[in-house]
């Protein structure tokens, strides 16, 4: 087990790795605020939602971006 958070401490140094776990809490986020809007909006119109999600994933592309 002491290898094991060894190893992940010393994985999680290097910059990419704090980069890429970031992008991921950060994208777990937004895709859980989506889901949440999407089922709050569940009676409005499909354009709706459908907006809600295209921008979601326009969110999720920019991430790696605006994360650096």
């Amino acid at each position: 087990m002491r290898a094991l958070t060894a190893w992940l401490s010393s994985a999680l140094s290097s910059s990419w790795a704090q980069l890429a776990v970031d992008v991921v809490v950060k994208a777990t986020v937004l895709l859980l605020l989506a889901m949440l809007a999407a089922a709050m909006l569940r009676r409005s119109s499909a354009a709706v939602r459908h907006r809600v999600w295209c921008l979601t994933f326009v969110g999720l592309l920019l991430l790696p971006a605006l994360s650096a």
